[in-house]
C-alpha cells in the first residue's frame, strides 16, 4: 500500500471515529436531558400527589375536629337542658316543701290552738264537777239535816231530778206527804218541779235559792209554805 492511500485510510478512521465520538456526547446529552425531564416531572407528580394527600389528611382531621367540637357541644346542650329541667323540678319541690312548711306551721297553730282550748275545757269540766260536787255534797248534808228533822225522803225521779218528800206536817194527816223536785243545771243554777201542792211564790224563792246558793234555807222555807197551806 502506498503512503498515499495509508495517509487517506488514516484520514478516513479519524474522521470516522471522531464522528462517532460527535454523535455519542449528543445522545448521551439528549439522554441526560430527557432523564432530567423525566426526574423533574415525577417529581411534580410526587409533589401534587404529597400536596393532594395531605389537604385530604388535614381536611379529615379538621373534618373530625369539627364533627367532635359539635358532639361535644350537643352533648353540652343537653346537659344545660337537664340542669334547666333539675333547676325547674328543684324549684317545684322547693315551693312544695314552702308550702307544706307554711301548712304545718298552720295545722301546728292550730293544734295550739285546739290544744288551749281543750286545756280550757278540761279546765271547765274540772271546775264543773268540782261545783257539782260541792253542790251535790250539799244537798247531802242539807238532806241528812232534813231528814233527821222533818221526816224529808229524798228520791231520784226520771230527768236527772231529786224529789223531796215530806211527811209529818198535816197534824191530821200525819203520812200525807208534800213533795217537790230539783234539779242542778249545767250553769250552776236550780230549777224546781213538780211542787205539791203549789206554793204560789215558789218563783221568788228559787229566784232567791239561785242568788243565796243556800238549799238548806229553800227548804226549810218551802216546808214552811207547806205548814201554812194545812
Amino acid at each position: 500500500m502506498s503512503v498515499h492511500s495509508e495517509t487517506e485510510h488514516r484520514l478516513d478512521a479519524e474522521s470516522r471515529l471522531k464522528a462517532w465520538a460527535t454523535g455519542r456526547d449528543f445522545d448521551e446529552a439528549a439522554a441526560l436531558e430527557s432523564l432530567q425531564s423525566t426526574l423533574q416531572e415525577t417529581k411534580d407528580k410526587v409533589v401534587r400527589l404529597w400536596a393532594g394527600v395531605e389537604l385530604q389528611h388535614q381536611l379529615k382531621n379538621v373534618t373530625d375536629t369539627h364533627e367532635a367540637n359539635i358532639a361535644k357541644l350537643r352533648a353540652v346542650e343537653k346537659r344545660i337542658d337537664e340542669l334547666n329541667s333539675l333547676q325547674m323540678a328543684l324549684k317545684a319541690v322547693k315551693q312544695q316543701m314552702d308550702n307544706a312548711l307554711l301548712h304545718k306551721e298552720k295545722n301546728e297553730e292550730i293544734m295550739q290552738r285546739l290544744k288551749a282550748e281543750t286545756d280550757k275545757c278540761k279546765q271547765m269540766q274540772v271546775a264543773k264537777e268540782m261545783s257539782v260536787a260541792a253542790v251535790k255534797k250539799e244537798l247531802d248534808k242539807a238532806a241528812d239535816w232534813c231528814r233527821s228533822r222533818f221526816a224529808l225522803q229524798l228520791k231520784k225521779v226520771s230527768g236527772g231530778r231529786l224529789q223531796l218528800v215530806f211527811t209529818r206536817i198535816d197534824y191530821k194527816d200525819q203520812a200525807k206527804p208534800f213533795y217537790f223536785s230539783v234539779k242542778v243545771n249545767e250553769d250552776k243554777s236550780y230549777s224546781v218541779f213538780d211542787c205539791v201542792p203549789l206554793i204560789t211564790d215558789l218563783d221568788d224563792l228559787v229566784k232567791k235559792l239561785n242568788d243565796t246558793n243556800n238549799f238548806r234555807s229553800f227548804v226549810i222555807v218551802v216546808r214552811q209554805r207547806f205548814k201554812v197551806m194545812t
